[in-house]
């Protein structure tokens, strides 16, 4: 088991105390025309209010002094208006929306329909500071489970008899005709000729001889042979003695 820190970075927000800073601008006359605008001044930012988003708030001081319409612009990082600062006796006024302190703070007057400005202005910024963030750490335990080791077990291979059989072979016995005797007469003599022809064999036929009949046939035919010869002998001598 193997047991892992983590890091949780938890982010605090800290909010200091609103501070105001009060700016106050002089008492001036100012004749002009409509919409003209007029610089009333540039004034330094405090350092520890550089940044910080403030509500702008103008009270003031113009005894019997009204003229309707007459606007200051406050301007540092963005701008907003205050509207109508002499529209009443010692009037109070307060911009819409936040103003961001950056370096410097820049007033503007603009003029309304009566072009005529006489009055002294307090103004007050009541600042809240930027949001700071603290960062802060939280072990958190964190478990991995390392998962078993997994044995595969192969099953056993078990021996196997194999049984083999053996065809008979056949034998095959071929027997050779037996060879069968031939004779042949020439011309008045006969003679008897035998011929005898064994194939090729693996076995060796015992012989038998000549059969007695056989035997007597053959005589008998060589007598008869004989005795044609002599017949054939004697004509032809008496044909020789009649002729001489």
């Amino acid at each position: 088991m193997i047991v892992a820190m983590l890091v949780t970075i938890a982010a605090i927000p800290l909010t200091a105390a609103a501070a105001t800073h009060v700016i106050e601008l002089p008492k001036v006359i100012v004749f002009g025309e409509e919409g003209q605008q007029v610089d009333l001044g540039t004034y330094p930012t405090p350092e520890d209010l550089i940044g910080q988003s403030c509500t702008v708030t103008s009270l003031g001081n113009n005894n019997h002094s009204v003229h309707v319409g007459n606007n200051l612009v406050v301007a540092s990082v963005n701008s907003v208006t205050l509207v109508g600062v002499e529209d009443a006796r010692n009037k109070t006024t307060v911009a819409a929306g936040l103003l961001t302190l950056g370096e410097q703070i820049t007033f503007t007057l603009v003029l309304g329909p009566d072009p005529v400005y006489s009055a002294e202005l307090r103004i007050e910024l009541d600042c809240q500071p930027a949001e700071t963030t603290t960062t802060t750490t939280q072990p958190e335990e964190t478990t991995t489970t390392v998962p078993e080791e997994t044995t595969t077990t192969q099953p056993e291979v078990s021996d196997t008899t194999v049984t083999t059989t053996t065809q008979p072979e056949e034998t095959t016995t071929t027997t050779q005709p037996e060879p069968q005797a031939t004779t042949t007469t020439t011309g008045p003599e006969v003679q008897a000729e035998t011929t005898t022809t064994v194939g090729e064999t693996d076995d060796t036929l015992p012989f038998t001889g000549v059969e007695s009949d056989h035997l007597a046939l053959m005589a008998f035919l060589a007598v008869a042979a004989g005795s044609g010869l002599v017949l054939l002998t004697r004509k032809s001598s008496e044909a020789l003695g009649s002729d001489s």
